[in-house]
């Protein structure tokens, strides 16, 4: 099955915040946790769309978190049974067959399309005792609107497992620009973190994975 092309639903919320600045209102020079004895990487990466405005047409960007499991045995996150030095993407969209939780549309994007060609990200370890906090997140929020985008998800699910130091700010109408500024708060954040293929692309419904085929560039 082909995929299909998801919608913006809040175009004329341009981003309000295009400063590249890291937030005046957040601590500068944070760190995140690397201890290696926690076997669950998870990053949060935000792209601002700069490079994929053009003519008068505002991309308003993406968030979105990837996890890799550097452990021995499966782990879960949502409901995805992720096996030893796999890695996926996950995020939610509005796509017209599930406004919620997708996983490995990012993945699939920037291999088959070289999208998102300017995100920032951070990285922390978390161990296997968070994954259950993590995935009744997950769960409990497995939907899309203006108020619930990408940003907020993604922000959410971050802030649900890692220390204090590392929390986000938050906001109501939360922008991929936004997070952009808050992730450079941390020196430890990287530009154009690679992001492993995985071709698991699809959606949960119930517990069947219904699973889509992303068409690689012409």
């Amino acid at each position: 099955m082909k995929f299909k092309r998801f919608v913006f639903a809040f175009v004329m919320l341009v981003c309000m915040f295009t400063l590249s600045a890291c937030s005046s209102s957040e601590p500068k020079n944070r760190t995140t946790n690397n201890n290696p004895q926690d076997t669950v990487q998870m990053t949060i990466y935000a792209y601002d769309g700069k490079g994929e405005s053009f003519f008068g047409v505002f991309n308003l960007g993406h968030s979105f978190l990837s996890f890799k499991n550097n452990g021995s045995e499966q782990i879960v996150i949502g409901k995805y049974v992720l096996s030893p030095d796999e890695e996926i993407t996950i995020s939610t969209w509005c796509i017209q067959d599930s406004f919620g939780v997708w996983y490995n549309v990012e993945s699939s994007y920037i291999h088959f399309h070289n999208k998102y060609d300017g995100r920032y990200s951070i990285t922390t370890n978390i161990n296997v005792d968070k994954l259950d906090k993590l995935n009744k997140y997950i769960l409990s929020n497995d939907e899309w609107r203006p108020t619930k985008n990408c940003t907020n998800f993604v922000t959410g699910a971050w802030n649900t497992v890692v220390a204090s130091e590392e929390k986000l700010a938050t906001q109501t109408i939360y922008t991929p620009t936004k997070l952009v500024r808050s992730i450079k708060c941390f020196k430890d954040c990287k530009f154009n973190n690679p992001v492993a293929l995985n071709e698991n692309l699809g959606y949960f419904k119930g517990s069947k994975f219904v699973q889509f085929k992303m068409e690689e560039a012409k």
